[in-house]
């Protein structure tokens, strides 16, 4: 390739590269409200389905009530793993403290 050739390439890519680019930042972004109407669909249950929870805690084994052993596998390692409850877990302790 020629010196003179490269001389005129270099500057119509950048140009054009520059002016794809430059689309790009001219469109308008979506409003909030649209992009959360189209990422989090509305689910909504049958009323048949609710019910009121009982008071107090689950029943002793519940989980093992579905005979799954990689359903328990995966709500040990959540447990495990969760920061948000393990912070949870501790502040409920500290209340009852007070």
């Amino acid at each position: 390739m020629s010196s003179s050739y490269l001389k005129k390439c270099i500057p119509a890519s950048l140009a054009i590269a520059a002016t794809v680019l430059g689309g790009c930042a001219l469109q308008a972004p979506p409003a909030g409200a649209d992009l959360r109407h189209q990422a989090v669909p509305v689910l909504e249950g049958k009323p048949a389905w609710a019910s009121e929870a009982p008071a107090g805690n689950p029943a002793e084994g519940w989980l093992a009530s579905f005979e799954d052993a990689e359903l328990e596998r995966l709500v040990r390692e959540a447990i495990a793993h969760n920061g948000d409850l393990r912070l949870a877990a501790v502040r409920v302790q500290q209340r009852r403290r007070l």
